[in-house]
């Protein structure tokens, strides 16, 4: 009998042999599948997956003498064969292991018969063997025919083509592939890795919600007896905590909360989500948050929390911050913690994991497996999005009708937190049309017109007319006057010009994205130390001081825009509530123009709004108004009929088209090493010549880079923007060095030459 072999030799000289590699793969994506009920179908789906590797080209393929082989086609095929329906999931999952998922459709799943390939293969591959019959008989010497037989499942994770509902069972077939894919990392690493293969995917920390309350509750005593904020204020934060947990003791399910900037959401989320994990014996909390600076500040404040029970040394395996700039944890690490903490980093392996909607979302809607991978530690979890405003509009009736998905099957609890929170149930009747749930969730905060009446803290002033236009010369020296103050405006140009107008004036600081994050947080040091000081302090600042930014000022100017910027500007003021009232003044500028055109869209929406209900009656700390605004620009922007491209490829489950085109962000960005700091942007600059990109450099850097929308093939910029290299003498697409060292100013940032308009607003 010949040995059959699902790797070459790893570098202690030994080869895997495919009924081992396969035994194992099968019982790890069952126990993964586990959690959500399809153990069995995981099983079967990891004995199969590598069916084609007894071909002979394969065998050849292992000692360097073939190319092109298709060894993943025989294993989706059969299980076909062997399940019909009930195979479906588990046949994709096997056909996209390495090509990443394809079409849930008749026609496609038809195309995959081994015959037809031989002759239309579509990538121009060879199969493994053009003997099917002999795969199976190498799939049965080795006993792996005997143990398939032993399983048996009577209902597939997606049973069948008939009347799908699109979203829900795209999600379900990514559960499962979920499954596969990651079993298959993780025992392949293994092989390869025998002598580290004991801990390099293994986390012993767990999440303990019982002891994570407790330490919350004495840290949330302690951070009140030290703030600055006043005693109506710390009230306010006392109850919606309270409130938070007391709503946490609610089943799984669909969650809202709803309270004003500066009431302590961030403390109290975490409190309703140990207590809901409690509740509902749930091990993992993610934590989905649209901004970096957001992300940050929330990671290091969980960060205090969670310090001194699970120490210091383990905090990163506890808690694991993962987006585009974060690559790798801060802290120093040993060789083997690197190797442990980057394996975990993959598949989202940690009790609590802080992360971007991009890196979330576009996990749900992808179809290659190394974003797929980490779906199954969904499972058993609660998802809080911060922010939730910030999910397109265009994307909503795909996001929530997914996001229903988890509740319904997967054991998860969802919650959407702003102070301003989006109507998405006026769309339940389209999200149920993709799902099999719709958009009903329960409120954390019962009664939110009495809490937001609670915690009013502002006087806003509205233009009187939609004819009061403010001159840049006039608001300049409205500023001048004040000694401290805040003003928003909508355009990065904007922002400059004003700030120039004001250059002579003592006190005055700008910020924006054209800043890169160190600069940023020096700007906001300083401001903070000059309004402690009593020194004269104007902040001139664009949309990036909106959210999640920690600072209180008595007075906020703020350009025309979308009510929930105006709402989110307005949570700087009076955000201590020190004073009895503080100033929020809205003024529509002499260039009313905004970054794109939805942004435009939703501004326009609030002058409607405005003008039906009265100037005067626009009160931002209102729910009911942010209900009709959110009602009138669904209305107007229609998110039901919208991006019907995406729409349709969902309904089509063609899982390629829908990853292409579910983004959060519609254009590319690029990220930029600026030369803020010369001694640090050369010392960088060096290393990035005599490396290759890797994680550890992206680490360093990530606080001197700015990013900005990818710039067209003309645009000036590009003369002055150096890509860094990766392996195989690539160069990357996504991390430039500006080579203009003159080029970045201590006041504005980044200096764009003479351009088109492709920065970010």
């Amino acid at each position: 009998m010949l040995d059959f072999y699902a790797h070459s030799e790893n570098k202690q000289g030994k080869k895997d042999l495919i009924i081992n590699h396969s035994l194992l793969v099968a019982k790890r994506a069952s126990f993964f599948a586990k959690d959500f009920g399809a153990q069995d179908e995981a099983y079967i789906t990891g004995l199969l997956h590598d069916l084609g590797k007894y071909g002979d080209l394969f065998q050849r393929r292992l000692k360097g003498l073939e190319t092109g082989i298709d060894h993943w086609s025989a294993g989706a095929w059969e299980i076909l064969m062997r399940l019909q329906n009930n195979g479906l999931a588990g046949s994709l999952a096997i056909q996209g292991h390495h090509i990443g998922l394809q079409i849930c459709s008749k026609d496609s799943l038809a195309s995959i018969q081994p015959e037809y390939l031989k002759k239309n293969h579509p990538l121009k591959l060879r199969l493994s063997c053009d003997n099917y019959t002999l795969l199976k008989e190498g799939f049965k010497n080795d006993g792996l025919e005997k143990e398939l037989n032993q399983v048996t499942i009577s209902q597939s994770i997606f049973a069948g083509l008939l009347n799908p509902k699109c979203a829900s069972d795209m999600m379900d077939i990514r559960m499962l592939y979920s499954a596969l894919v990651d079993a298959d990392f993780i025992e392949t690493s293994n092989f390869f890795n025998p002598d580290k293969s004991e801990y390099q995917y293994k986390n012993d920390m767990e999440l303990n919600p019982e002891k994570g309350l407790e330490v919350l509750n004495l840290y949330t005593k302690n951070l009140s007896k030290n703030s600055k904020a006043s005693q109506r204020v710390l009230t306010l934060r006392s109850i919606l905590y309270q409130n938070s947990l007391e709503s946490a003791d609610d089943n799984i399910g669909i969650f809202t909360l709803s309270a004003p900037t500066g009431s302590g959401k961030t403390l109290s989320m975490l409190a309703f989500a140990l207590q809901h994990a409690i509740k509902n014996n749930l091990i993992r909390i993610i934590f989905v948050i649209p901004y970096l600076n957001i992300i940050d500040q929330t990671a290091s404040r969980y960060r205090d929390v969670f310090r001194n029970i699970v120490g210091q040394e383990n905090l990163n395996k506890y808690l694991l911050e993962i987006h585009s700039m974060s690559s790798a944890q801060k802290e120093e690490k040993t060789d083997q913690n690197d190797l442990n903490l980057n394996t975990l980093i993959e598949n989202w392996n940690a009790p609590i994991i802080i992360t971007t909607n991009v890196q979330f979302l576009e996990s749900l809607f992808s179809n290659r497996p190394s974003s797929c991978r980490k779906l199954h530690n969904f499972a058993n979890s609660i998802i809080l999005f911060d922010e939730a405003q910030s999910i397109p509009s265009s994307l909503a009736i795909p996001t929530l009708a997914t996001l229903t998905r988890f509740p319904e099957k997967y054991h998860s609890s969802i919650v959407f937190s702003t102070a301003t929170q989006p109507a998405f149930e006026k769309l339940n009747s389209t999200i149920v049309s993709f799902g099999n749930s719709g958009w009903n969730p329960k409120k954390i905060i019962k009664d939110e017109k009495f809490w937001f009446s609670m915690i009013k803290r502002i006087k806003t002033y509205w233009p009187k007319t939609f004819d009061e236009i403010t001159t840049w010369k006039d608001l300049s020296n409205e500023l001048s006057q004040q000694q401290e103050v805040l003003c928003i405006v909508n355009l990065k140009k904007h922002a400059i010009q004003l700030f120039r107008s004001l250059a002579n004036t003592k006190g005055s600081y700008h910020l924006s994205t054209n800043m890169c994050p160190k600069h940023r947080l020096s700007v906001l040091a300083k401001v903070i130390k000059a309004m402690s000081d009593k020194e004269p302090c104007r902040l001139i600042s664009t949309q990036c001081v909106e959210a999640g930014v920690d600072i209180d000022f008595p007075v906020v100017y703020r350009s025309w825009g979308p009510l929930d910027s105006i709402a989110q500007a307005a949570g700087r003021c009076n955000r201590n509530g020190n004073l009895e009232m503080g100033e929020m003044h809205i003024i529509i500028p002499e260039e009313d123009k905004y970054p794109d055109p939805n942004y435009q869209q939703a501004a326009d929406v609030t002058r409607i709004l405005a003008k039906e209900v009265g100037i005067e009656k626009m009160d931002i700390e209102s729910p009911e108004i942010f209900d009709k605004y959110y009602s009138k620009l669904f209305d107007i922007n229609k998110p039901e009929n919208s991006f019907q491209e995406l729409q349709t490829a969902i309904k089509g489950m063609d899982f390629p088209a829908v990853a292409k085109l579910y983004h959060i962000i519609p254009k590319n960005t690029i990220n930029i090493l600026v030369p803020y700091n010369i001694e640090i942007y050369r010392k960088l600059s060096v290393e990035a010549e005599q490396e290759i990109l890797n994680k550890a450099w992206i680490t360093k850097a990530r606080d001197y880079c700015v990013s900005i929308f990818k710039p067209s093939s003309d645009n000036p910029i590009n003369a002055y923007l150096k890509p860094l290299r990766m392996i195989k003498d690539k160069i990357s697409d996504e991390w430039f060095i500006y080579l203009k060292e003159d080029g970045y100013d201590k006041d504005i940032g980044l200096i764009q030459p003479e351009s088109t308009n492709c920065w970010i607003g």
